[in-house]
């Protein structure tokens, strides 16, 4: 609903497998609030744990703490929250989806 506050489930397919200390980077309309502290965790497709950080552009980059690397062509389900859902209905604008290397490098985007 516009305005409401709750988990956001983003599900994505792999193209290439993601280290097993890869990172998740989202990037989001400025238009929705994601509430720090900012938790996330897998849902499926993936094991360990995320670290979730978001930068002043309100990008949010999840970083992978998992036992082995996720393979490609996997779906991802991972369980974000608390984010602000935009204060109207309507189109929301565009979300991107990158997997990253630790180094910064992008794997898919």
């Amino acid at each position: 609903a516009a305005g409401a506050a709750g988990a956001v489930t983003l599900a994505f397919t792999t193209q290439n497998p993601i280290p097993r200390d890869g990172r998740i980077r989202l990037r989001i309309p400025s238009e929705f609030a994601p509430l720090a502290p900012l938790h996330a965790r897998f849902l499926s497709g993936a094991d360990g744990y995320l670290v979730t950080t978001i930068d002043d552009d309100g990008v949010i980059t999840m970083s992978r703490d998992g036992e082995a690397d996720a393979p490609g062509l996997t779906e991802m389900r991972i369980e974000i929250g608390t984010v602000v859902n935009v204060p109207r209905s309507g189109d929301t604008g565009s979300i991107e989806v990158c997997t990253v290397l630790d180094d910064g490098r992008e794997i898919d985007c």
